[in-house]
């Protein structure tokens, strides 16, 4: 194996700022839930094979990452491709990190998952009506230009 050619791949990655934000989709996208599934139900994680188990956790996250970039988008109005990109990845984040939030409130506080999904589910219905009071805005605000 050239070692040049690895290092040359390295700096193509790293200059590739699309392969980049993918990688920290998947990485916050699968964690979370791989995560979730291990502190709640460890026979589930245990007796799993490692692609299902991929596919759970992208099961549990990807909604509401979706969802939230929906949020995230309304808040622009530009609707381009790249910027969808940009705006799921930080809301791929921002799901993340709300999930590992959870999971460590739940798991200290002693809550069950269901307490725990409940107070996400709080979250992301605040979460629509403050974008749905800016989208509101925003098109008053368009209507006058």
């Amino acid at each position: 194996m050239n070692v040049t050619k690895v290092v040359k791949e390295i700096n193509a990655f790293k200059k590739d700022k699309t392969s980049v934000l993918l990688l920290i989709d998947i990485i916050f996208l699968i964690l979370p839930g791989i995560a979730l599934i291990y502190l709640f139900n460890v026979n589930l994680f245990e007796s799993l094979d490692w692609i299902k188990l991929i596919l759970l956790s992208l099961s549990i996250s990807t909604p509401l990452a979706f969802l939230n970039a929906l949020f995230a988008e309304t808040l622009e109005r530009q609707g381009t491709e790249e910027e969808f990109f940009l705006y799921f990845t930080l809301s791929v984040i921002f799901t993340g990190l709300l999930l590992y939030g959870i999971v460590i409130v739940c798991y200290l506080t002693g809550r069950t998952l269901r307490e725990g999904f409940i107070f996400l589910a709080t979250i992301e219905v605040i979460l629509l009506i403050c974008s749905w009071f800016t989208d509101r805005k925003n098109q008053k605000k368009f209507k006058r230009s």
